[in-house]
């Protein structure tokens, strides 16, 4: 499936309840119901959802990067 860009594409729906939460639409409550609430599930799920829209690019993209960060045990003992 391919999908347009955020220029060319509508503003999303809005209202008081959102897409996350919706009482009948909400994607949180399917991907858990889907997943039987196992993570390693929901993780592979989001993932094929991510491949099958063809936004792999963007998803990578939009992954806020990770802090590399030594333990604090170990900066008493580098800093020692």
């Amino acid at each position: 499936m391919d999908l347009g860009s955020v220029e060319e594409a509508p503003a999303p729906k809005t209202g008081k309840v959102r897409y996350l939460d919706h009482p009948r639409l909400k994607l949180i409550g399917n991907v858990a119901y889907w997943a039987r609430g196992g993570m390693a599930h929901a993780v592979t799920m989001i993932v094929a959802l991510t491949v099958k829209l063809g936004i792999t690019k963007r998803m990578r993209n939009a992954i806020p990067r990770r802090q590399h960060t030594t333990p604090r045990p170990m900066q008493r003992l580098l800093t020692s």
